[in-house]
């Protein structure tokens, strides 16, 4: 359903590299699904910017929830992941404490920041 009526499987990331800087991909609104782990695995990024809500609807996700982070970790351990789109609208269903508590318990709290409103980050 989520397929008719949002078009879900066209997604929309970017990645921007330069032998000065670090690599940065923005995964945009996605799910964990094949081309997003292929794209991770061939591009190699330092610094992954994720909308990490768990946003959805009764009939599905629209947006990478805590396994969907956990999945992104396990592909790229060593780079340094950003959630963010993080309690930003009334559909969300993975809060900041949760996926915090789960990189905690898996081991990755390091390569997680959950900027809260209104933070910046230096990269």
């Amino acid at each position: 359903m989520l397929e008719n009526d949002f078009n879900t499987s066209k997604t929309m990331g970017f990645y921007l590299s330069t032998p000065s800087e670090k690599s940065i991909l923005f995964t945009g609104d996605t799910i964990w699904f094949d081309s997003l782990e292929n794209n991770l695995e061939d591009l190699k990024q330092d610094i992954v910017v994720m909308n990490s809500g768990g946003n959805g609807f009764s009939v599905g996700r629209l947006i990478l929830n805590a396994q969907d982070v956990f999945k992104i970790h396990e592909t790229l351990p060593q780079s340094l992941l950003i959630a963010s789109h993080m309690e930003a609208v009334n559909h969300w269903t993975t809060s900041r404490t949760e996926l915090a508590a789960m990189a905690e318990k898996n081991g990755f709290e390091s390569k997680l920041e959950i900027p809260k409103d209104g933070d910046i980050l230096t990269l």
